[in-house]
């Protein structure tokens, strides 16, 4: 399954096609690698659990950004227009405009032709709302609280 990186990793061979000597780094590595992920585990629940949603507070700390942090999406959307090399640059000029001159992302999208022109202001306000830009989040979601 993995030939490149068994060939590179003794540990990883088959006791049939290495000496009986490599295991004794395993007796040290699993064990480790074990502790330090039931550690990991053991934070990870202390902090889920601990957990309050403020998704109020949580929209307030994406609008700080004034847009900023969805320019992936928007190069992405404006892409298939105008190529991706040209979208990036298109959009991280706009990005630059936007925090020299303090002024939403959008706000300089919708005044910027080569962007606004593709895809229309209607298109370009929600490529820049957060809620629109959650990928694969629901349905892991669902697939956790289902037990799945």
């Amino acid at each position: 399954m993995f030939r490149g990186f068994e060939r590179d990793c003794g540990a990883m061979a088959h006791d049939h096609e290495r000496a009986t000597g490599p295991w004794q780094a395993e007796m040290l590595a699993l064990p480790q690698a074990f502790l330090l992920t039931h550690g990991a585990l053991i934070h990870a629940r202390a902090i889920a659990e601990g957990m309050v949603v403020d998704a109020a507070r949580m929209r307030r700390n994406l609008d700080m950004t004034g847009g900023l942090i969805l320019a992936e999406a928007v190069m992405m959307g404006l892409a298939p227009h105008t190529g991706r090399n040209e979208a990036h640059d298109l959009v991280y000029d706009a990005c630059r405009l936007a925090i020299e001159t303090d002024r939403p992302l959008l706000d300089v999208l919708v005044e910027t032709p080569a962007v606004v022109g593709p895809l229309g202001p209607e298109t370009l306000r929600a490529l820049t709302d957060p809620a629109n830009y959650v990928g694969a989040a629901p349905a892991m979601v669902d697939r956790v609280l289902a037990g799945r």
